[in-house]
């Protein structure tokens, strides 16, 4: 399996999560890291697209359970933690 790379940062501090295998490594030199790594260790609950955009189901998601459970997931980061995911954004660590 190829390791899954986005880079994130709050305000100038910029850091990366790398997920391979179900397990992840939050490199972000700012005190938010702690933050995230306890993100992806817990459950999250939302509702979830299903088959189209217009049908969503409530689903709970463990973010480290898959590479897809994990996007899904850190599009709620910046909510829950005030840690922006940059996905366009070369990684730089």
């Amino acid at each position: 399996m190829t390791t899954f790379q986005v880079a994130i940062h709050v305000g100038n501090t910029v850091g990366a999560i790398f997920y391979e295998d179900g397990k992840a490594e939050v490199r972000l030199d700012h005190i938010k890291k702690e933050a995230v790594e306890k993100f992806l260790q817990t459950p999250l609950t939302m509702d979830v697209a299903v088959n189209d955009i217009h049908t969503f189901e409530t689903k709970t998601l463990q973010p480290l359970e898959s590479l897809d459970n994990l996007k899904i997931c850190l599009t709620r980061l910046w909510e829950a933690t005030g840690v922006y995911v940059a996905w366009s954004r070369p990684i730089e660590v």
